[in-house]
């Protein structure tokens, strides 16, 4: 059987999940998180970034026209707010540290 590997998850793999759940351990990003983690905020920077969206619903709307397709990583749905306070309350810290590792 042949796997087949998109673009996307090929970029995720250039993204060591150890580094970067070391950095939402050392600034505490996952605390009082109940759904949306760090790691599910990412996937949606990086969706947004490929496909160049500029607006939040922009990224909700795209990600809703393939819900069945994100669900291998662990993304079920993601809500316009949802997306807005995470992006208002984390700790930016996160993903400089990953950018930097990269």
């Amino acid at each position: 059987m042949n796997r087949v590997y998109t673009i996307f998850s090929e970029l995720l793999k250039l993204c060591p999940r150890y580094h970067f759940d070391k950095a939402v351990e050392q600034y505490q990003g996952d605390r009082y998180v109940k759904r949306f983690t760090t790691w599910q905020q990412f996937i949606a920077i990086l969706y947004s970034q490929i496909t160049q969206e500029d607006s939040l619903r922009d990224i909700v709307t795209g990600f809703s026209a393939h819900v069945t397709r994100w669900y291998h990583l662990g993304l079920t749905g993601i809500h316009k707010s949802t997306l807005s306070d995470a992006n208002a309350n984390r700790a930016y810290q996160i993903f400089e540290e990953l950018f930097y590792h990269l």
